[in-house]
């Protein structure tokens, strides 16, 4: 779709594109509201180095799919960057319904921080069958299921202590000069007309065509050019947060949200300016 947009010169919002390499084409009219994978991770790895100085050891456990795997491959490039050790790094089948066998091996290494990509139902079966292997860490770190209000619900109070990270989260507090305003009445707009509660991809989309509502308001127009022109200087906070692009189109401006589950509840703990908690230690 960005080559098609590209040769017709219409500006172009990708809403959930995170790879560094879709931006790496010198493309003009393409800009992105995802930042590059490793700002999940990279800020995890550092809040996890800075509250919790006995992890020393790591596993990752990741599903066999685009975006758990590039995830998983960004948290091992974290963890190795700031002196952890990788115990363990593997992957999963989609459609995997039995990890005991690889839960039993993590469980004999001992890590410190377990690591583990998928979505919700797969986190959720790991995460029971954790439970009832009694494996217990320190730091468990899930991505993206605890995103989802859905997986904070079924698992209970197996979520105490999960932490996790995403572009954004309906926890965050942002007063944005979008038409949504503040994230707060974002989110009750969204569950007033969709009754659940909107996730990272949902807000993606929604400041997506907010940014282009400013943009063709600054412009005067709906020529292109102009429009681009005024997306390639946006310089805005948003409900989503604040958005800048880069010279590559992608969002440099956001930090994405690191939040943990505590009280059955997601509490922000990075960025600084939206923290609502402190980290918290042990999963049991």
């Amino acid at each position: 779709a960005s080559t098609i947009a590209e040769k017709y010169k219409v500006p172009m919002l990708a809403a959930t594109a995170s790879s560094s390499q879709v931006y790496d084409q010198n493309y003009k009219y393409l800009f992105g509201t995802f930042t590059p994978n490793d700002t999940l991770t990279t800020p995890l790895t550092n809040l996890v180095k800075a509250k919790a100085a006995d992890v020393k050891k790591v596993a990752i456990l990741a599903r066999n799919d685009l975006f758990p795997l590039a995830i998983a491959q960004e948290m091992e490039k974290s963890a190795k960057a700031n002196g952890l050790e990788v115990v363990y790094s593997e992957k999963y089948a989609i459609n995997t319904l039995d990890h005991s066998a690889t839960l039993s091996q993590i469980k004999s290494l001992a890590p410190q921080w377990i690591f583990v990509t998928g979505y919700t139902n797969d986190l959720l079966l790991i995460r029971k069958q954790m439970v009832d292997q009694q494996i217990k860490s320190g730091v468990v770190t899930m991505i993206a299921g605890p995103a989802y209000q859905e997986f904070i619900d079924s698992a209970g109070a197996s979520a105490e202590n999960i932490s996790s990270a995403s572009w954004w989260h309906p926890a965050e507090q942002y007063d944005g000069k979008d038409l949504f305003g503040s994230t707060a009445n974002f989110v009750k707009l969204f569950k007033d007309k969709y009754k659940l509660e909107p996730d990272y991809a949902h807000a993606s989309a929604a400041v997506c065509g907010a940014l282009f509502q400013m943009a063709i308001e600054k412009a005067g127009s709906l020529d292109r050019d102009k429009v681009r022109d005024e997306l390639a200087k946006m310089d805005v906070v948003t409900f989503w947060g604040p958005v800048k692009f880069g010279a590559n189109g992608q969002i440099n401006s956001l930090e994405p949200p690191v939040f943990q589950i505590q009280g059955g509840k997601p509490v922000v703990l990075f960025p600084d300016a939206i923290k609502q908690g402190e980290f918290k230690l042990g999963v049991n």
